[in-house]
């Protein structure tokens, strides 16, 4: 699954990850919970990444999200980290 390799950043500009932070359904609830729980390995970056999500204010438009993180690596080189919040 497409997930597995997914750094903390890659779950951070991921829409659907971003859709279930921020505005969930049962379904999408249902999918992280069962994905987190199969994949113990990766509960920090998830954690780390919710955490950037919240912090910086993401709203439900992800195309506004995708803007914000383009323009957060042009000020912060670097791929954008929960560090960074």
């Amino acid at each position: 699954m497409k997930y597995d390799n997914y750094t903390t950043y890659d779950f951070v500009i991921d829409p659907y990850f971003q859709k279930w932070v921020l505005y969930s359904d049962e379904e999408t609830d249902t999918f992280w919970q069962n994905w987190i729980a199969e994949h113990l390995s990766k509960k920090s970056d998830i954690q780390d990444a919710v955490e950037v999500i919240v912090d910086l204010g993401f709203k439900s438009d992800i195309a506004a999200n995708r803007a914000f993180i383009e323009v957060w690596n042009i000020i912060n080189p670097g791929k954008l980290t929960a560090n960074d919040s």
